[in-house]
């Protein structure tokens, strides 16, 4: 009988991350359950960039990954890969050969589109790894938003179904939030596993900045700086965006939103009654209230003593717990 291969797949901005950390820091104790989740790192990124680019197969890793899962001292009923990037291929059918090895069981988490192009847009402005995005504003943001054809689900779905059994498909619906904690309480439910309680106190990871120290950070090229020194910055901007004043976190107006959703509507609901048999894909959620700001403030002190200072101390501080772990060590 073949083992299960549970190939989660993404999208983005679902609490990925959350669930690669956990597995890969579950990995004895989801041994002891028969799930292995392969290779023990928790993204498996550069292994289906070598897929894609064509430098391996899927059959060579699923065999290497079967010689591992014969290996272990075990028995090994179930396999685990993760990477949010495997949605963002168009073409999947370099992955079919998996389900030559194994029953494939892909997973596909999803958020509302207008609620997830909110969030991809503050995770690039973050992130910066996309030179074309990284300091783009809102609104030329969104003139790019044919780019990320993933979140025509219905598409993507039916690309799925080109290499695994469409009844095999799990599609897991996300909330407003895409809550950390709930994406890997869920993920482990639907491979069979338990969460251990020592492992339920995931942090929300990846969380999004806040409208305003978005618009801050995107006119900076943090592209251009180092990655430790870049991953530092962006702490300190968490940190200190934690002492702006509350605004909402919305960055559409409701004329935006409105068109969004239309443009997204029919899919969404064809895809619905083709998988739960009902007519809506989300439940249903108010649309977030008012706008976050998106501007910096026009006063320059202003400016300076509500985003400048509270980084520049925050990094200070970073600094300094920084040097005094390293003297207690």
């Amino acid at each position: 009988m073949k083992r299960k291969l549970y190939l989660h797949m993404g999208v983005h901005r679902t609490g990925t991350s959350a669930i690669q950390k956990t597995m890969a820091a579950q990995f004895g104790p989801l041994l002891g359950q028969g799930v292995f989740h392969a290779y023990s790192v928790p993204r498996h990124d550069a292994l289906f960039r070598r897929i894609f680019e064509g430098r391996c197969s899927a059959a060579e890793v699923a065999q290497d990954i079967i010689a591992r899962a014969d290996a272990k001292p075990v028995p090994i009923d179930r396999i685990t890969l993760s990477d949010e990037d495997i949605i963002c291929q168009r073409d999947l059918t370099a992955l079919a050969a998996f389900a030559d090895y194994f029953d494939l069981h892909p997973v596909l988490y999803i958020r509302r589109q207008d609620l997830w192009l909110e969030s991809w847009y503050r995770q690039n402005i973050k992130w910066q790894w996309d030179r074309g995005l990284a300091q783009l504003d809102f609104e030329s943001f969104l003139a790019k938003r044919y780019r990320f054809f993933w979140i025509d689900y219905e598409k993507t779905y039916a690309r799925i179904a080109q290499i695994a059994d469409p009844a095999k498909i799990g599609l897991v619906v996300m909330g407003a939030d895409g809550q950390s904690m709930d994406s890997v309480a869920r993920f482990f439910h639907l491979i069979g596993a338990t969460l251990p309680i020592t492992a339920r106190h995931v942090l929300q990871e990846n969380a999004s900045l806040s409208p305003q120290m978005t618009e801050f950070l995107r006119h900076f090229p943090l592209r251009d700086i180092p990655p430790p020194e870049r991953r530092l910055i962006e702490a300190a901007c968490a940190v200190a965006d934690q002492t702006l004043t509350h605004h909402p976190a919305a960055l559409l107006d409701p004329v935006q939103r409105e068109e969004i959703l239309a443009g997204y509507a029919g899919g969404n609901q064809r895809l619905a009654q083709r998988v739960f048999g009902r007519d809506a894909l989300f439940s249903p959620m108010l649309p977030p209230q008012g706008q976050g700001l998106r501007h910096l403030p026009k006063d320059r002190n202003v400016a300076l003593e509500t985003l400048v200072w509270p980084v520049l101390r925050a990094l200070a501080q970073m600094r300094h717990d920084a040097s005094q772990s390293e003297a207690a060590s």
